[in-house]
């Protein structure tokens, strides 16, 4: 198995994460897993600091779920040109027990 693989599956899926850190971004979710989560964001954040996270995923009947704040880590930025937006990858440093039965329910795992 590759140093590089991801322990926990992601699957696309719709939503919104407001990321804090000395400011409050929101951007849009691109997918997400147990592991952690790929968002589009209009700005990029620092490498290896705890940030807090907090997401909202949007089920096929435009249902809103509510997944409260985690603490996590960007590990990935990209400017994407097409978009002139940052793509920013998120691993998830704890997430409660709520958390991970939200996300393992809206990716159907």
């Amino acid at each position: 198995m590759q140093q590089d693989r991801r322990e926990y599956f992601r699957a696309r899926i719709k939503g919104v994460a407001l990321v804090y850190d000395s400011k409050l971004e929101t951007t849009y979710l691109m997918d997400i897993g147990l592991g952690g989560m790929r968002v589009s964001s209009k700005t990029s954040f620092k490498k290896a600091e705890p940030l807090w996270v907090e997401f909202t995923l949007i089920q096929s009947s435009n249902d809103m779920i509510f997944g409260k704040r985690a603490q996590a880590e960007l590990v990935y930025s990209k400017f994407n040109n097409d978009t002139r937006r940052f793509i920013l990858g998120f691993q998830f440093i704890s997430l409660t027990e709520f958390q991970r039965d939200l996300i393992s329910s809206a990716l159907g795992t």
